[in-house]
């Protein structure tokens, strides 16, 4: 989380923010982390991936640089997606266009999508 207290051992305004911060981002994107695990491959590129533990859903966290904006799409290899999958932006529960070309996976992202840290989506391997 990188906080901790100063040298003089006391927490200074900024840990508060950050742990506000991640709050924030937890009460939105949390059902990625919460009752998941991590899943194979574990990580391509900027992008980690966490599974219920049915594996009837897989979440795509799209790490973000600090102050980087949302990007246009994001790509990875791995896990495999079949075809007839949905994605949805986790934050709007809005469904994605995606595509899958060779091994590559594309995910494309709302112009106007914000986010601190991750990028979070929601791929649900199930028709629901």
């Amino acid at each position: 989380m990188n906080i901790g207290p100063g040298p003089d051992g006391e927490w200074h305004d900024t840990a508060y923010i950050r742990l506000k911060e991640i709050g924030e981002w937890m009460k939105i994107n949390g059902e990625a982390i919460y009752k998941t695990r991590a899943v194979a491959p574990y990580k391509s590129g900027d992008v980690c991936f966490t599974q219920t533990k049915d594996g009837k859903i897989i979440y795509a966290l799209r790490l973000l640089s600090e102050k980087e904006a949302v990007p246009a799409e994001i790509s990875f290899t791995g896990p495999d997606i079949p075809a007839r999958a949905t994605i949805e932006l986790v934050s709007t529960h809005k469904k994605l266009k995606w595509k899958k070309e060779g091994e590559t996976t594309r995910v494309f992202l709302p112009v106007d999508g914000k986010s601190s840290h991750a990028v979070v989506v929601k791929i649900m391997l199930l028709p629901g």
